[in-house]
């Protein structure tokens, strides 16, 4: 992917290009030569980092990305590994195709070969930092509740389902483990909260000292537009 994007964009310079569009080129080559010396960390919970990346901006550019790609493609709230790639090239962000691949196929558990965006993207979030961001666990937990629910919480009965978005499989005993942490009682089967619900993800992926009042219970309108 590397070599194919490296010759598309040095065939564009020897065929004469605008100011503008020598800016873009510039932007696009400086990513690929960042990807081609493996500027990734490696650590006990991501696959790679790459410093000072702002997670807030990356999900907003994935977003705005998959969005353009939508007018040319009928996507229906899904991508193909085809798809994901472009969205990466069209943000030019270093990631390195192996960990594209192994992060669709986590998220891709039945092999159909294509997969949820908001799946897939906050999936990255993890791959990236090591934990998932809060914008990405809001926008899972909104888009499960679904847009015309009646409550802002998320029916007991639908826990397990948002759990798996993330590529997560906790069996049920995990899930009351996680639930009496949060101070919760497993048995009552009530409505789970925002806070609740990043509470038990941040539990099951060992990042519970990211939780915060800040993770409050608020869910402001992010997940519309994909």
């Amino acid at each position: 992917r590397i070599q194919q994007k490296t010759k598309k964009l040095n065939d564009l310079i020897g065929g004469g290009i605008s100011e503008v569009e020598k800016n873009e080129v510039d932007r696009q080559m400086g990513a690929i030569v960042s990807l081609e010396r493996d500027e990734s960390i490696k650590s006990g919970s991501s696959t790679f980092s790459i410093n000072n990346t702002d997670m807030a901006e990356f999900i907003s550019d994935v977003r705005v990305a998959y969005q353009q790609l939508s007018r040319s493609r009928v996507l229906n709230g899904r991508v193909t590994r085809t798809d994901l790639g472009d969205i990466i090239d069209f943000i030019a962000y270093p990631v390195p195709e192996k960990i594209l691949c192994e992060m669709f196929s986590e998220v891709d558990m039945e092999n159909s070969g294509d997969i949820d965006f908001l799946e897939c993207l906050s999936r990255m979030t993890f791959k990236i930092q090591g934990r998932y961001h809060i914008d990405a666990l809001r926008l899972i937990f909104q888009t499960t509740i679904g847009e015309d629910a009646p409550t802002e919480d998320l029916p007991f009965s639908l826990l397990s389902e948002s759990i798996k978005r993330l590529g997560l499989n906790p069996s049920q005993e995990d899930l009351n483990v996680m639930l009496t942490l949060s101070g919760r009682d497993p048995s009552s089967h009530d409505p789970v909260s925002f806070k609740v619900f990043t509470s038990i993800v941040y539990h099951l992926t060992g990042h519970s000292e990211y939780l915060s009042d800040d993770d409050g219970d608020s869910n402001q309108g992010m997940a519309s537009d994909i």
